[in-house]
């Protein structure tokens, strides 16, 4: 399940990184752009929490 969600988290922040780059080129038009970045968003914010967690205080110090 970890990985399904490093996958979907990964994809997302592409989403949100390759548009900008596309839109510089001319290939991708700015209302598309748009549409990728909100869709990348909304994945990323989404599935990277679930993997990304941090370890508590306790855990550190052991």
């Amino acid at each position: 399940m970890k990985k399904i969600l490093m996958v979907i988290s990964y994809l997302g922040l592409a989403c949100t990184l390759l548009p900008s780059i596309l839109v510089l080129k001319g290939v991708l038009t700015l209302q598309n752009h748009f549409w990728l970045m909100s869709i990348g968003m909304v994945l990323w914010f989404s599935t990277s929490p679930f993997w990304m967690k941090s370890k508590s205080l306790e855990e550190v110090e052991e």
